[in-house]
C-alpha cells in the first residue's frame, strides 16, 4: 500500500482538514473480485474519524506480472483540522475484499464488512503514526507493509 500525507509544515494554526492519499495496493491474491480500504484516525483505542475508498474492481492484466489495484484517491477527514491532531494519533488501514470464488469455510471467523450490499472479508491491515519522535507531522509517500489478516486471528 502507498499513502501520501501532506508535506511537512507547521500545523499549529492550520485550519486545513487532514487528508490521506491512497495510491494503490499490489501483490494481491489472484481470486480477488473487489477491494475497499477503510482508514480510521485513532487515538488510543478510540476511532476519532473514519473514511472509506470507493469500491474498486480487480482487473487482471496478463501483461503485468504483479497483481495490483490503483486507487489514486484522496480521503479528506471532514471536521479533523491539522491543528487539532493529537500527537499520539495514528492511522489504521483495513483492507477488505470480495472474492470470485466462495470464501474458504476455514476463514469464516474472520471479520466481515458489508459495503454497498457486497459482503467483504478483512484480508489485511496496517497502522502508521502521524507524528515522528520530534513531534513533526509525517508527510510524503510511504510504502506500508500489510499484515495478513488470516495469520493474525
Amino acid at each position: 500500500s502507498t499513502i501520501t500525507i501532506p508535506n511537512r509544515r507547521s500545523i499549529t494554526e492550520s485550519a486545513e482538514f487532514f487528508s490521506v492519499h491512497i495510491d494503490g495496493l499490489f501483490s494481491l491474491p489472484s481470486n480477488i473480485k473487489t477491494v475497499r480500504v477503510v482508514v480510521r484516525l485513532c487515538y488510543g483505542n478510540e476511532t476519532k474519524a473514519k473514511q472509506t475508498t470507493r469500491l474498486m474492481s480487480f482487473i487482471r492484466n496478463s501483461q503485468e506480472s504483479s497483481s495490483q489495484i490503483h486507487f489514486d484517491q484522496r480521503l479528506i477527514f471532514d471536521g479533523i483540522h491539522l491543528c487539532g491532531l493529537q500527537r499520539e494519533a495514528l492511522l489504521l488501514f483495513e483492507i477488505y475484499a470480495s472474492f470470485i470464488d466462495d470464501p474458504d469455510s476455514s476463514l469464516s471467523s474472520l471479520v466481515f464488512n458489508v459495503c454497498d450490499g457486497i459482503s467483504m472479508r478483512l484480508i489485511g491491515w496496517c497502522s502508521q503514526a502521524l507524528f515522528d519522535y520530534e513531534h513533526n507531522l509525517i508527510s510524503g509517500e510511504y510504502y506500508l507493509g500489510i499484515i495478513d489478516a488470516t495469520t493474525t486471528k
